[in-house]
């Protein structure tokens, strides 16, 4: 290389070392791209669509959540409105109906150009996706959690907000189970809003362990506009709870929100966590023994007698009225003698069939129930 040409090469050298820094950069100016529509959970004149089926849109990039409300993201062909949410990990939006869409009906899913990405900038165009629902019957009031029909296929959900625009169909044929987690003891109310139901609807509550031992049943009734439901108090762990309508018309549906809402726990006795029979805690025969029973708590104990004794248990709750029950079982776990009502104080007897270990379960429909356990053996 001549030294002209050397010296030439020295001198442009930095300039296009610049050059190529600048170019690697990728340039620092505003994003200016406007987002689109990526996918929508149905097809684009889908028929057949479910009554409260969820509608899912997918944005290309992500979004400003603030930009996404009940104007900006609707369906058309239908007076009443629906939730919104949007889940910023997938970008997407969905829309759950407050109540049926109509039935057999033409609608329309609009996203306007109102809606935003996270720098401001509008939806391309507008964009509509067009659907038909179905008829009414079960296989189209199926809901956005389904199948969630027994413990293994049970929905997780979180505490303190409603789960919108549930259903059940034809009674006892449709559960819902769902999966919840405590970190600290808690009271836990399960909720259920009535949308739709017949009059004085019965409905049952039941909480559950993971191997779906019951915990309690707890039935009640509802009319729609209603709220209804139990509580039970846990200690930290996970549960279930399942739900269903303990009967129905010929064909008829229920539509209902849902929540699991957290309260100050019952204040309970040192021998918890004693709520199944193979949990039971030794007691002594011809013993008192004082205790605090909380709302629909069972409470397992045990004792060994011998053939021929006759165990009798009495229960005497202090300050207010409240129901209680009272079961024995004998050395197979089977139950021999019952109570259920609110005698003060209540008692139970059995006379022993065999020699060996007997249990004592109490049970109050109340909270904080401060009561006195006799145990007899004669």
């Amino acid at each position: 290389m001549s030294r002209k040409l050397a010296v030439m090469a020295l001198i442009l050298a930095p300039i296009a070392l610049s050059s190529c820094s600048d170019s690697d950069s990728g340039g620092s100016g505003p994003d200016t791209t406007p987002p689109h529509v990526s996918q929508v959970s149905i097809a684009d004149g889908a028929t057949g669509v479910g009554l409260v089926e969820q509608l899912r849109v997918t944005f290309s990039e992500p979004m400003d959540p603030a930009t996404i409300t009940g104007t900006s993201l609707v369906v058309a062909g239908r007076s009443a409105t629906g939730y919104i949410d949007y889940d910023e990990t997938t970008r997407t939006a969905s829309f759950t109906p407050d109540t049926l869409y109509a039935v057999s009906t033409p609608h329309q899913l609009i996203v306007t150009e109102d809606v935003t990405d996270a720098e401001g900038n509008a939806l391309a165009s507008e964009h509509s996706t067009a659907f038909t629902t179905g008829p009414i019957d079960c296989e189209h009031l199926l809901d956005h959690l389904e199948p969630n029909d027994d413990i293994a296929g049970a929905t997780v959900i979180g505490l303190n907000e409603w789960v919108h625009t549930l259903t059940q169909c034809e009674g006892r044929t449709d559960r819902d189970y769902f999966q919840f987690t405590l970190d600290e003891t808690a009271k836990i109310h399960a909720r259920a809003l009535f949308k739709h139901c017949i009059e004085d609807q019965s409905w049952v509550t039941e909480f559950r362990r993971s191997d779906d031992e019951l915990y309690v049943n707890a039935g009640n009734s509802g009319n729609p506009g209603e709220t209804k439901g139990w509580y039970y108090t846990f200690l930290p762990g996970t549960y279930w709870v399942s739900v269903y309508s303990s009967e129905s018309e010929p064909w008829d549906f229920v539509l209902y929100d849902f929540m699991l809402e957290t309260d100050e726990p019952c204040r309970d006795d040192a021998f918890e966590d004693n709520d199944f029979i193979e949990e039971a805690v030794q007691t002594q025969a011809n013993e008192d023994y004082d205790l605090v029973g909380c709302m629909v708590d069972a409470d397992y104990f045990w004792v060994d007698i011998t053939q021929g004794q006759t165990l009798t248990v009495t229960v005497t709750t202090s300050g207010a009225y409240t129901n209680r029950r009272l079961k024995l079982y004998d050395t197979s776990q089977s139950q021999v003698a019952y109570y259920n009502g609110s005698d003060n104080p209540a008692s139970v007897s059995y006379t022993a069939t065999g020699s060996g270990t007997h249990y004592i379960m109490t049970r109050f429909w109340d909270d904080g129930a401060e009561y006195e356990m006799n145990i007899s053996v004669e």
